[in-house]
C-alpha cells in the first residue's frame, strides 16, 4: 500500500489515468495471443489477411471491433450463431455508418468488395471475410477463452470514460480503441519456436510512463510470466490439431496486430528457450523520448524567461530527432512527434503574449515532422548499372503500392500539420512520396522511369511532391495531370565540361555542371506547370561565403543566367528551383559594389541579395543605397526572392500594361496575393512605397507564400514603438509580422516611422530577410 501513495503523491491524478490505460494495454497484449492462433487455422487464410492489412487503420480497426461484437463476443455467450448471420450482421451495421471522407458512401461499400478484384483497391472481399469468421466459428474453445479473459481485464467501470467512449459502447468499439495501443512481444527464436521478445513489462511501462513494479501489482499477475504461459500455449497448436495450423499461418495474424517482432538477435546462449531480446538502443531511445516529454513539461511550466525556454526546448527537440529514426513503428512514431509538438503549446502561447518569436523552436519542430514523413513516405527502387549509367524503373505494379502509400503519407502530414497548428509553431510539412535507388556505388549518370499513373493518383490523393533521389540530386516534383498519362522518365547526369563549348568552360570554371531532362513518352517538356525543386549534395570549398553561392543556367546562347539558388547548412546541399530543364552550374557570384560604406548595417544583405540576381545595381559599380524604391521596384524585388515570375502570369491594374518594365513580376505578385492595388483598380507603380506598405507586401508573402500566420495580438510587436499609433489600421497586422519576423524593425530611436519612405539599402535587407524565412 506504501508504493501505492508514493506513486499517487508523485504522480497525482495523472499518473492514476495512465495507470489504468496501462492496465487494459497489458491486458490486451497477453489476449492477443491466443486469438491470433486462433484465426490461423490454415495457409489459405493469407489471402484473408493480406486484404485485411491493406485497409487504412481507421477501416481495419472498425472492422475488427465489429468481428469481436458479432463473432468473438456472441460465442463467448454461448450464442449459437452462423457465417452468414454474423456477415450479414456486420454488414447491416457498416451500411449505416457514413464514409466520412466520401459522403458519397457507406463505410461497407469503403471497405468490402463483394465481387470483383480486390488486388489493388485497398478492400477486403467478401468471401476474405466469411472465412475469418469461418475460423473463428472453427476454434470455438479458444476464442472462449479469448472473450472471458478480455472481459476479465477490460469489462470494468472506468474503462469507456477512460477511452471517451459512451458507457453504451460496445465490447467490440472497447476492442478498437486499444488496438492503436499495440506492440511487438512476439518473436521467433533459434529452433523457430516463438518466444517473448524482451521484457515486455518494462515496454508497457516505458510507453505509459509508469514503474514497472506497478503492473504487476495492479494487475494481480507476473506480466512477463503471463505472457510466457500464452506462448507456450501458441506453440503447442503449431502443427497440432485438425487445422494444422503453421508457424507462417500464426505470424500472419501476429503482424496483422503488430505483435510479431522479426528476429535480428540470437537467444540468449544460443539455446531454444528463454527471450530474444531485442535491440537496446530501440528501448534506450524510447526511454530517452519519455525522458524529453517530461523535460518539455518540466520546461514549460517552469519560470525560466520565454527565450531560454524556448532555447531549452529547441535543443531538446533536436535531439528527439534521432530518437524518433529509430522507432520503427511508423504510427509509435506518429504519435510520438505529435507528444513532443503539443507539449510546446504554452511555450508558444508565452512567447507570443510578450512578443518574441521562437523560431528556433518552430524549425526543429518542423525537423520532427519531416522525419516522420520520411518514415512514412519513403520507398526503394532497384537499379541496373552499364557503362556508368544506372537506370530504375518503377513498374505499374510497384507503382500501385505507392499510390496506397499516399493515403498514409496525406493523413500522417495532416495528422503533423494539425498539431502544428494547435502548437502555433507557424511551420508546416508537406506530403511527400519520397523514392530512393537502391544503388550504393558512385555513377554520374542516372535514369528513372515511372508510370504517369502515380502522378495522376498524387493529384487526387492531394500529395504535396513526389521528390525522386537520383542519386546525382533529389528532384521534388508537384503532382501535376501534364505528366499524368503516358510514362516518364528523369533524367540526371553530371556532364564531362571537356564536351562543353570553350566559351562555357571559361565560364563555369572548376565548378561541377549538371543536366537534368524529363519527357513524357519520348517527348520533353518545354516548361513545367509548377515549379520543379533540385537539390544537389554539395562541399563548400575554402574560402566560399555560402551567401554569394547561386546557380546559373545554361541559356541557348550559351550565357549563363542566375536562376537563385541557396546552400542549405544543415543538408549540405544547394537548392533551387526551375520551370523547365537543361544545364546548371553551382558556383559563388561575388557582387559588390563601391557606395555601400555609408550603408554598413545592410552591406551583407546587399550583396548576398545581388550575389543572387534579385536586385542589382545602378551602373558603374554603384548601388545608390540613398535612393527612394517605388511600389513597382519593391513588388518585382519580392517576385525574383520568391521565385515567383512566370512569364504567363498576368494582371488587370489601369495603370500597368504588358509594355511595363516589371509587368511580368507585378502580375505574378499580383496572381500570389502579395500585392493587391488601390480601390481604383491601379497599382500606382511610380509611387514611392512607404515602409508600412512594405509591410503589408512582405506580410502577405509570408502568410500565402512562407506558410506564416498574422499573430493573434498586434500589440505585443508592435506596441514597443513610440509612434505604432501612426500606422494605419489596414497595416497593423502586417507591421506585426514584419516585426515578429525581424524583417522591419525599428530605429534607434524606437521609431517604426510607417509613413516614411523606404530607401534601396533598406529594401535590400528587408528582402534579404524574407528571403531567409524558412
Amino acid at each position: 500500500m506504501s508504493v501505492i501513495i508514493i506513486f499517487a503523491f508523485e504522480r497525482g491524478m495523472l499518473a492514476m489515468r495512465r495507470f489504468l490505460a496501462t492496465v487494459l494495454i497489458a491486458a490486451v497484449l497477453i489476449v492477443q495471443l491466443t486469438a491470433g492462433v486462433a484465426y490461423a487455422g490454415s495457409s489459405d487464410v493469407r489471402t484473408a489477411v493480406e486484404q485485411l492489412n491493406r485497409l487504412d487503420n481507421n477501416s481495419k480497426g472498425m472492422l475488427l471491433g465489429m468481428l469481436w461484437d458479432f463473432a468473438v463476443a456472441e460465442i463467448g455467450k454461448g450464442s449459437e450463431v452462423t457465417v452468414d448471420d454474423i456477415y450479414e450482421a456486420i454488414k447491416s451495421a457498416l451500411t449505416n455508418i457514413q464514409n466520412p471522407s466520401d459522403n458519397q458512401k457507406n463505410m461497407w461499400e469503403t471497405i468490402i468488395a463483394e465481387t470483383g478484384n480486390t488486388s489493388n483497391d485497398g478492400k477486403i472481399a467478401g468471401e476474405s471475410l466469411k472465412l475469418i469468421i469461418g475460423k473463428i466459428l472453427n476454434n470455438k474453445q479458444i476464442i472462449i477463452d479469448y472473450y472471458n479473459t478480455f472481459k476479465q481485464f477490460v469489462d470494468k467501470g472506468f474503462v469507456k470514460e477512460f477511452l471517451g467512449l459512451p458507457a453504451n459502447a460496445t465490447d467490440g468499439q472497447v476492442y478498437e480503441k486499444l488496438l492503436p495501443y499495440l506492440e511487438e512481444v512476439v518473436t521467433l527464436n533459434d529452433e523457430g519456436k516463438f518466444v517473448r521478445y524482451g521484457d515486455v513489462k518494462a515496454k508497457i511501462a516505458a510507453k505509459i510512463g509508469v514503474r514497472q513494479e506497478l503492473l504487476d501489482l495492479f494487475l494481480g499477475i507476473d506480466v512477463n510470466g503471463e505472457m510466457d504461459k500464452y506462448i507456450a500455449r501458441m506453440n503447442n497448436y503449431i502443427g497440432n490439431g485438425p487445422n494444422q495450423i503453421s508457424t507462417e499461418d500464426a505470424i500472419y495474424m501476429l503482424e496483422l496486430y503488430n505483435l510479431f517482432a522479426p528476429r535480428t538477435t540470437p537467444t540468449p546462449g544460443g539455446g531454444g528457450g528463454g527471450i530474444v531480446v531485442p535491440p537496446e538502443d530501440t528501448e534506450d531511445d524510447m526511454d530517452d523520448i519519455n525522458k524529453i516529454a517530461d523535460e518539455l513539461d518540466e520546461i514549460s511550466s517552469g519560470d525560466e524567461d520565454p527565450e531560454d525556454k524556448i532555447s531549452s526546448a529547441a535543443k531538446l527537440i533536436k535531439s528527439a530527432v534521432e530518437k524518433i529514426d529509430a522507432v520503427e513503428d511508423v504510427e509509435k512514431a506518429l504519435e510520438i512527434a505529435e507528444n513532443i509538438i503539443l507539449k510546446t503549446k504554452d511555450i508558444f502561447k508565452e512567447a507570443e503574449s510578450k512578443g518574441i518569436l521562437a523560431d528556433e523552436l518552430s524549425r526543429e519542430l518542423k525537423a520532427i515532422a519531416d522525419k516522420v514523413i520520411s518514415k512514412v513516405g519513403k520507398t526503394t527502387v532497384k537499379v541496373v548499372a552499364s557503362d556508368g549509367l544506372v537506370k530504375a524503373v518503377l513498374s505499374s505494379e510497384e507503382a500501385d503500392k505507392q499510390v496506397q502509400l499516399m493515403e498514409d503519407i496525406v493523413k500522417t502530414a495532416a495528422a503533423l500539420n494539425k498539431a502544428l497548428a494547435e502548437s502555433k509553431a507557424d511551420v508546416k510539412v508537406d506530403a511527400v512520396l519520397r523514392i530512393e535507388l537502391d544503388c550504393d556505388d558512385a555513377y554520374d549518370a542516372s535514369a528513372v522511369e515511372l508510370p504517369g499513373s502515380i502522378f495522376k493518383a498524387a493529384v487526387e490523393k492531394k500529395l504535396d511532391k513526389i521528390a525522386i533521389d537520383t542519386g546525382i540530386a533529389v528532384i521534388s516534383i508537384a503532382p501535376h495531370d501534364m505528366f499524368a498519362e503516358g510514362e516518364v522518365r528523369l533524367e540526371a547526369a553530371k556532364v564531362d565540361k571537356d564536351t562543353l563549348p570553350e566559351d562555357i568552360k571559361a565560364l563555369v570554371g572548376n565548378n561541377a555542371v549538371y543536366d537534368f531532362n524529363l519527357t513524357v513518352d519520348g517527348k520533353a517538356l518545354d516548361k513545367f506547370a509548377e515549379p520543379v525543386e533540385i537539390s544537389i549534395p554539395y562541399t563548400l570549398k575554402a574560402g566560399e561565403n555560402p551567401e554569394k553561392l547561386t546557380v546559373f543556367y545554361i541559356n541557348d546562347k550559351n550565357e549563363l543566367e542566375n536562376v537563385i539558388g541557396v546552400y542549405d547548412e544543415d543538408t549540405k546541399t544547394v537548392k533551387f528551383t526551375v520551370r523547365h530543364f537543361s544545364k546548371y552550374v553551382i558556383k559563388v557570384n561575388a557582387v559588390t559594389f563601391s557606395d555601400l560604406n555609408t550603408v554598413k548595417w545592410a552591406k551583407d544583405g546587399i550583396e548576398a541579395m545581388a550575389a543572387k540576381g534579385i536586385i542589382k545595381g545602378v551602373g558603374g559599380g554603384k548601388f545608390d543605397p540613398s535612393s527612394n524604391v517605388t511600389r513597382a521596384q519593391f513588388a518585382a524585388m519580392i517576385a525574383r526572392a520568391l521565385n515567383l515570375v512566370d512569364d504567363a502570369a498576368e494582371s488587370s491594374f489601369t495603370d500597368v500594361d504588358e509594355s511595363y518594365l516589371f509587368y511580368k513580376e507585378i502580375s505574378a505578385a499580383y496572381n500570389a496575393g502579395i500585392v493587391k492595388g488601390t480601390p481604383d483598380g491601379s497599382f500606382l507603380p511610380n509611387a514611392y512605397i512607404t515602409r508600412q506598405d512594405a509591410a503589408v507586401m512582405i506580410a502577405n508573402a509570408l502568410v500565402y507564400i512562407k506558410g506564416k500566420s498574422f499573430p493573434e495580438d498586434a500589440d505585443a510587436y508592435i506596441g514597443k514603438y513610440v509612434d505604432q499609433a501612426r500606422i494605419s489600421k489596414y497595416a497593423r497586422d502586417a507591421a506585426a509580422l514584419c516585426s515578429k519576423y525581424s524583417i522591419i524593425i525599428g530605429s534607434d530611436k524606437g521609431e517604426y516611422d510607417p509613413k516614411g519612405h523606404t530607401t534601396r539599402a533598406a529594401a535590400a535587407l528587408m528582402i534579404y530577410r524574407l528571403f531567409n524565412v524558412k
